[in-house]
């Protein structure tokens, strides 16, 4: 009889992160309801989302990179939008991008009085 090992941390390089979610919110999160568990697991998503987006030395592109995860998660990429998703991600985009133009100028002053 062969005894198998398990070891997912050997696997995975976000062991240590959610080790420390563990030790943070599991027993709460594990009582909780399942609305409060869905908001919770979408909020660390999300967190993750923002850690692979970011840009150290450009929030503007921290930004656009974020807008892009968002139109992701939403599903308002592809060919295949109705009318009323490509008004939704045009507004996503609008105003995200509008953000994100707003940063690059601030990013270009602050280097020039620098």
């Amino acid at each position: 009889m062969s005894i198998v090992h398990f070891n997912p941390a050997s696997v995975s390089c976000l062991s240590p992160a959610a080790e420390t979610l563990r030790r943070e919110i599991v027993d709460d999160l594990l009582l909780s309801d399942h609305t409060t568990q869905a908001y919770t697991l979408g909020s660390i998503e999300g967190e993750l989302a923002f850690a692979l987006s970011m840009d150290k030395d450009s929030p503007s592109r921290t930004l656009t990179r974020c807008k892009s995860q968002l139109l992701l998660r939403l599903g308002l990429e592809g060919s295949a939008l109705t009318l009323e998703q490509q008004r939704l991600r045009g507004w996503i985009v609008g105003l995200l991008e509008s953000v994100a133009s707003s940063l690059d100028e601030q990013d270009i002053e602050q280097a020039t009085t620098a």
